[in-house]
């Protein structure tokens, strides 16, 4: 399967929460960057897994404007401090349960996404910038894939 791990956009630095910081316009346009990479890569995304974050809910709304999803499940397992180990389970565990799933797409956070990458491919993932999008070629059986393209906007 193809999978994407998304980082979401630029967020404001204060908030409440955390978990309550928005999107900023700068944020908002880089994902607008990568839902053009993304339509361009994939037409269509099978599964979605989205962050319950407002700011990683708010680039998966974003993507949406461009990207169909089949289907979309918010899941908690992939906050910011997620433990690396548990989320890939979950992850790996949910798509297993869709086999005819030939698209994901992941939106999270850092450090979490670069843990992720590091877990799924075996290699070091640089730091991820805002909006950007890591390839994959991915196996949810086997628990590993390969890195084949990053997309990072502009």
């Amino acid at each position: 399967m193809k999978l994407y791990v998304m980082r979401h956009g630029d967020a404001q630095l204060q908030a409440s929460k955390d978990s309550l910081r928005p999107l900023t316009q700068t944020g908002i346009d880089e994902v607008r960057q990568a839902a053009a990479w993304l339509k361009q890569t994939a037409l269509t995304i099978d599964v979605v897994l989205v962050s319950p974050y407002l700011r990683a809910q708010q680039t998966w709304q974003t993507l949406s404007d461009d990207i169909h999803a089949g289907q979309l499940f918010n899941e908690s397992n992939i906050t910011p401090d997620s433990p690396p180990a548990i989320a890939h389970e979950s992850i790996d565990a949910l798509l297993n349960a869709l086999p005819d799933a030939a698209t994901a797409l992941i939106v999270s956070h850092m450090p979490l996404v670069c843990y992720l990458i590091q877990e799924m491919s075996g290699n070091c993932a640089p730091l991820m910038a805002t909006a950007s999008v890591i390839e994959l070629d991915y196996d949810p059986q086997r628990g590993c894939g390969t890195q084949l393209r990053t997309f990072q906007p502009k």
